[in-house]
């Protein structure tokens, strides 16, 4: 065999591998269920508060105004799971175990194959966790959707690129475990800085008669 032939053959493991991921979490439809729940419950909580405090300011929060901004707080909670905003340490364990020196022997690569598997965990959450956030939302509140279709395809890509960013910087992270023996206050840290940095914790300014008030949420 060839070594072109060698590289079809890995290049179809990926594909592999992202469709078992995606069934494997479809096994835990409990799981997803409980947390589409907890994601429209912050999601309500979050949109609330937004809403109160753009309505005590000048009608607007750092540009948005009360339709744009709930609808923010709404997509914040749906995109958690596919992006997977906490860090997950399942490769963080393998290291710590020693089972990551079985992963490094197979004939794929360890960063790509890993990709793949969260590929098919994000494609699989985008359903049952990104959505019902987002039904809730447009019932309850309503959404300030485009009317174009241009925004939806860039929001496909950004989100498909979230994804990946996401990952990269988890892999990282639970790389640490090679240097770290306990590896909870190295995902701590980065679980309280990417949710500072991505937006989930947001502070803005409220302008109210020329002085402003701060807004965490």
């Amino acid at each position: 065999m060839s070594v072109a032939q060698r590289r079809v053959r890995g290049a179809r493991v990926y594909p592999t591998l992202a469709r078992a991921s995606f069934r494997r979490f479809a096994t835990y439809r409990a799981s997803m269920a409980a947390g589409a729940l907890t994601n429209s419950v912050f999601g309500l909580a979050r949109a609330a508060i937004l809403t109160s405090a753009v309505a005590a300011g000048a009608g607007s929060a750092t540009g948005y105004g009360t339709a744009q901004t709930v609808t923010y707080a709404w997509l914040s909670q749906a995109l958690i799971a596919p992006i997977q905003v906490f860090q997950w340490p399942e490769l963080a364990l393998r290291v710590r175990s020693g089972e990551i020196a079985v992963d490094l022997t197979r004939p794929v690569d360890l960063q790509l194959s890993w990709l793949a598997m969260d590929l098919g965990r994000a494609a699989y959450s985008i359903l049952p966790r990104g959505l019902p956030p987002l039904l809730i939302g447009a019932v309850i509140t309503g959404l300030a959707l485009p009317g174009a279709v241009l925004p939806y395809l860039l929001g496909a890509v950004s989100v498909l690129l979230a994804v990946v960013i996401s990952f990269a910087c988890r892999f990282l992270v639970s790389l640490a475990a090679f240097w770290v023996v306990e590896v909870r206050g190295v995902i701590g840290s980065y679980v309280t800085i990417s949710n500072l940095l991505c937006g989930l914790i947001r502070q803005g300014a409220i302008e109210d008669r020329g002085h402003a008030d701060a807004v965490l949420v």
